[in-house]
């Protein structure tokens, strides 16, 4: 389930527009439920789906999610507006720099790029929303919310980090590219191996996959 990006866009819009609602109706006394739930679902689904839209528009196409879930907050209940304004400022901050980290760690396993740019992501989500939505700074409440996005997302990562799809011979969905041999020096310049995921169809110049059967 979670290998498929289109359920991963609507995990992603359900959480988004759950949190930003009941944020609206019971205020900061869901903030903390909603962080370790809801926002580390979101922050764990913008990671896979970053893989899924690699080379493929992630930039734009992350942007429209984001957007879209923001929206439909605003539509559902329009007392949302300002919860659902602040959640679009503080996403698009937070999902920014995550997809930073996210691309800076590519090379790293999955969980460490995961939780790493989970962190980043976490820590600056939960600094801009409670300020924005609600009008004043609180270090406490910035704090115990950062705590829980990264926890939340930490236990969200080991769910999505779901052993890949084998194919119908049963071979490992990554597979090393025909163009140089899987053991030369990985590069990331073309020279070196490339391994191909089957789930998105991407080539990975210098990429080893994490999972247990490599090339």
């Amino acid at each position: 389930m979670f290998s498929n990006p289109k359920v991963l866009v609507l995990l992603y819009l359900a959480a988004i527009v759950v949190a930003n609602l009941t944020v609206a109706a019971l205020g900061p006394a869901a903030l903390y439920v909603n962080a370790f739930v809801l926002i580390g679902l979101d922050l764990s689904c913008r990671d896979r789906l970053h893989d899924f839209w690699r080379r493929q528009g992630l930039g734009w196409k992350m942007g429209l999610l984001i957007l879209t879930g923001s929206c439909l907050s605003w539509l559902l209940s329009p007392q949302a507006g300002r919860v659902a304004s602040a959640s679009l400022v503080a996403f698009a901050l937070a999902a920014t720099a995550d997809a930073l980290v996210y691309h800076r760690l590519q090379l790293r396993p999955y969980l460490v790029r995961s939780n790493g740019s989970n962190g980043v992501g976490a820590m600056i989500d939960s600094l801009a929303f409670p300020t924005l939505a609600f009008g004043e700074f609180s270090l406490v409440t910035s704090l115990l919310q950062f705590v829980a996005k990264f926890l939340g997302g930490f236990l969200w990562s080991l769910l999505l980090n779901q052993p890949p799809r084998t194919g119908p011979d049963g071979s490992h969905p990554i597979r090393c590219s025909p163009r140089s041999p899987p053991d030369s020096p990985a590069s990331l310049d073309g020279t070196g191996p490339a391994f191909e995921d089957a789930a998105t169809g991407l080539s990975i110049p210098g990429h080893r996959p994490d999972d247990p059967a490599d090339c």
